[in-house]
């Protein structure tokens, strides 16, 4: 039963055998780094800042073809304008989304605010939330959020203790722009302060 297997491969086989792997690998690598520098030959290298403004410009034609038919807040008293969803109405520096079903529980998801404070002191924007949201809102996850070229800050927060929300924070000229909303309505703020610019 087992003759077959003790029987012995003879040299010129064996050396065949080897040198045709030797043959078959050693093509497969070399047609393999004749692809890459092909794909390299063909794809110019592109510059990363230019990439990104071409991503950025990308971007904002979509939100304003988004936003197109939105109406036009403008503030004169705090010097900005910005579009919000025509479903939307403003009370009381608040966006009420008119389509949400408004209750005890829901109520918070259908609106963002708007608030402003002087900053006299000039402090940071990260001490500012610390001073002011911090013992309120729990604010996490900070990141810079550029606002009509003015950098700012976006943060996770904590509404009434269970509920989950976003916050932008800010300023110029002495003051403090802040705008908040349920983590349901914080998309729509982010688009609402895409077209958020200041008054010459």
């Amino acid at each position: 039963m087992h003759k077959y297997l003790n029987k012995e491969i003879s040299t010129p086989i064996a050396i065949s055998i080897i040198l045709i792997l030797v043959i078959l690998v050693g093509g497969f690598t070399w047609w393999q780094y004749g692809e890459i520098e092909k794909l390299r030959n063909e794809s110019p290298d592109i510059e990363l800042p230019e990439k990104k403004e071409e991503e950025i410009k990308i971007s904002e034609k979509l939100v304003e073809d988004e936003t197109a038919d939105w109406k036009i807040y403008r503030n004169e008293e705090y010097g900005f304008e910005m579009k919000y969803s025509p479903n939307w109405e403003i009370k009381d520096n608040s966006f009420l989304n008119t389509s949400c079903n408004f209750d005890h529980y829901s109520g918070v998801d259908c609106y963002i605010d708007f608030s402003t404070s002087e900053n006299n002191n000039l402090v940071s924007l990260n001490k500012w939330i610390e001073d002011n949201l911090s013992h309120l809102y729990f604010p996490r996850n900070k990141e810079t959020f550029i606002v009509d070229e003015v950098e700012g800050i976006k943060a996770d927060i904590t509404i009434l203790h269970s509920l989950n929300g976003a916050v932008v924070v800010f300023t110029k000229d002495g003051l403090v722009y802040q705008f908040m909303a349920s983590l349901k309505t914080s998309s729509t703020l982010y688009q609402m302060l895409s077209t958020f610019r200041f008054l010459e």
